[in-house]
């Protein structure tokens, strides 16, 4: 609703940076209120196995996604050189790079990750 009243959305609009990080909150907490009650509609649609697959594998998302930023301009450059239009290339590019970075991060989790989290219950935390 800010883009519409703003007419864009600029990461230094100062109205962004108040407003619109206020109402990303409270949308947030309204999304995270009605996602734990197991009878709603939200529950179920959160509750599907692609959704809980991307949450498993979500650290490792955020941890790769940002790792190859060159080759993924170079990638997108090559995609607008190729489709020779903004909307194919952008597509093009966001659903590749999504599926890729989500092998890695599935591959990370499954190779490596598992692997640490299976010793977690060996060791104790201790009360300070």
């Amino acid at each position: 609703m800010l883009v519409l009243w703003r007419g864009n959305f600029g990461f230094q609009d100062p109205y962004n940076l108040t407003i619109g990080l206020t109402f990303i909150s409270m949308a947030s907490a309204g999304l995270i209120a009605l996602a734990i009650k197991e009878q709603t509609p939200t529950f179920r649609l959160l509750s599907l196995h692609p959704l809980r697959m991307i949450g498993k594998y979500s650290y490792g998302f955020y941890i790769y996604h940002d790792l190859f930023l060159r080759a993924r301009i170079a990638y997108l450059l090559c995609c607008i050189g190729f489709f020779h239009s903004m909307v194919a290339a952008g597509l093009v590019y966001a659903i590749t790079c999504y599926l890729a970075i989500l092998l890695v991060s599935g591959l990370s989790y499954e190779l490596y990750e598992k692997r640490f989290l299976a010793m977690k219950s060996r060791f104790q935390s201790l009360r300070s």
